[in-house]
């Protein structure tokens, strides 16, 4: 699988594998993710981060049940880059079902570190929102934050949108949620380590 540079792969979501960076330490990343119902196995691919480092495969687990891998023996202090694909037996072959966002993360003891968290701001506000209610046509601006967990964050990818229902409510890449149909969904708002918030859309 080839995605340009340390880009996402064409077609891939957040919302089903939901894969992040649980765990962190001088020489280890904890990668884990949301198990699929139809998968039989997951694919991991990654490298060190940079244009350069094209994604490799990592390894394939075929353990339907599998939730995580811990990546073993990496440099301190530096980030590296990951995606899952969760992928289901067909015909003496792997058929893809869902494949996650690319996750960056940092191991510990170097200048920089991980988000902890993610915010999400009505414009104009302050204070965190978690739900958002709009009549069709109209919109509304949110505004994600990754809250750092100790040390500056080096972005590799800025905070993303992505709504899980398009028809309903759609977003941008800057966060400007546009009202379609009446009817109900979700917003996640992800930091490059996977982290992330979900904002609940109602349009009436």
């Amino acid at each position: 699988m080839k995605t340009k540079y340390d880009g996402d792969l064409s077609g891939s979501k957040y919302e089903f594998l939901q894969a992040k960076i649980t765990k962190t330490t001088a020489s280890s990343l904890k990668l884990s993710w949301k198990k699929i119902r139809s998968a039989d196995g997951y694919m991991i691919y990654g490298n060190r981060c940079g244009k350069k480092n094209a994604y490799q495969h990592i390894l394939t687990i075929k353990k339907p049940n599998s939730t995580s891998y811990t990546m073993k023996k990496l440099k301190k202090g530096a980030y590296y880059k990951y995606f899952v694909v969760a992928y289901k037996n067909v015909g003496g072959g792997k058929a893809v079902i869902t494949i996650s966002k690319t996750i960056h993360s940092t191991t510990k003891g170097g200048k920089y570190g991980n988000a902890k968290s993610v915010k999400i701001t009505k414009l104009g506000t302050s204070k965190s929102t978690s739900q958002i209610s709009l009549k069709p046509g109209k919109s509304a601006l949110i505004k994600g934050k990754s809250i750092k967990k100790d040390k500056k964050i080096r972005s590799h990818r800025g905070l993303a949108y992505e709504s899980t229902k398009p028809s309903v409510a759609a977003v941008t890449k800057k966060g400007k949620i546009k009202a379609k149909s009446k009817g109900t969904c979700k917003i996640f708002v992800y930091a490059q380590n996977g982290v992330a918030k979900v904002i609940r859309v109602t349009v009436k």
